[in-house]
């Protein structure tokens, strides 16, 4: 099924340790258009099971993307996935901007059961709009395991490419042709605020003088060859996020960041950074905090002493 090829709501029950994704299409029409028979029994290799129009995406040590891909001639190009806490007071905006940049784009958010109502506030928007996908979650699990779960589902539906992006306007959505453009010839594209012609525009000193120093001090420790290692608006070509094992990454915060970029590298995928204007938040709190940034710090350091093993 193609990322705007009717409309998929997903609820989850994962713990942070693995667990079940459940993929609920919204109408049994559906199942029938992305090619799923009704009714199979769960394979034994790994693979989701489909049963009456749902899929139980599995832990990503058994899940096999590749396996699962639907798309065809009518697949979605562009899979924009955004992880939502608290974001009612942008997603109602941003989410038309993204849809506007053509039939092309479709949206997958992960949403960790907002208390303002972010989720709720998707699936009443997606009613009207069939490009846009909801992965509801139960609780807050993490930065990192949220774009690990959107990233599967975005597989699964058969995007050619996978834009991870935030949420509060930091990353501007019209940059999201760009980076795809570029990722078309590269193995990942990174919306870079230190490459030259990028920037940043609102962050007190405080914030660049913590985000230049880490990005520094990871090209220096771990040798990835990135003036941005930090960021995180980025397209992946889904051959890319194939290649890697979403399960091997340990990180459950803002730190998965640097560990995809690591692994990344360490395959040998050839990054390209795409100069961008990265401004302060537009609504809503930061989500950055001191342990966030002392998770940061103490993976780098991990994958320095491990080679990301």
């Amino acid at each position: 099924m193609g990322v705007g090829d009717g409309v998929l709501s997903v609820t989850t029950n994962s713990s942070p340790s693995g667990g079940v994704v459940t993929v609920s299409l919204s109408h049994s029409s559906q199942v029938a258009k992305s090619g799923i028979s009704g009714h199979r029994t769960a394979p034994t290799d790994g693979t989701p099971s489909v049963t009456s129009g749902e899929m139980d995406i599995r832990s990503s040590a058994e899940y096999n993307p590749q396996k699962e891909r639907t798309g065809g001639a009518g697949a979605m190009r562009c899979a924009v996935v955004i992880g939502t806490y608290n974001e009612a007071e942008n997603i109602p905006s941003l989410l038309p901007e993204i849809l506007r940049l053509g039939d092309d784009y479709g949206v997958i958010i992960v949403d960790d059961n907002s208390p303002d109502g972010t989720g709720k506030l998707v699936e009443a928007m997606k009613a009207d709009h069939s490009r846009i996908h909801v992965v509801h979650r139960e609780r807050r699990l993490g930065y990192g395991t949220a774009y690990s779960e959107g990233f599967r589902v975005a597989l699964a539906m058969g995007a050619d490419y996978i834009v991870q992006m935030d949420a509060d306007y930091s990353h501007n959505p019209r940059d999201i042709p760009r980076l795809v453009e570029v990722a078309g010839q590269a193995d990942i594209a990174i919306g870079s605020r230190y490459a030259e012609g990028g920037r940043t525009e609102g962050w007190p000193l405080h914030r660049r003088i913590i985000s230049r120093t880490a990005s520094r001090f990871a090209r220096f420790l771990l040798g990835v060859p990135l003036a941005d290692f930090t960021g995180g608006f980025k397209c992946f070509p889904r051959g890319t996020l194939e290649s890697i094992d979403l399960g091997n990454v340990k990180s459950r915060g803002f730190a998965s960041l640097y560990e995809i970029n690591y692994m990344l590298h360490r395959s040998g995928k050839r990054f390209q950074e795409v100069p961008i204007i990265f401004v302060e938040r537009r609504a809503g709190q930061s989500k950055l905090s001191f342990k966030m940034i002392l998770e940061g710090w103490s993976v780098m350091l991990r994958l320095r002493l491990t080679g990301g093993r």
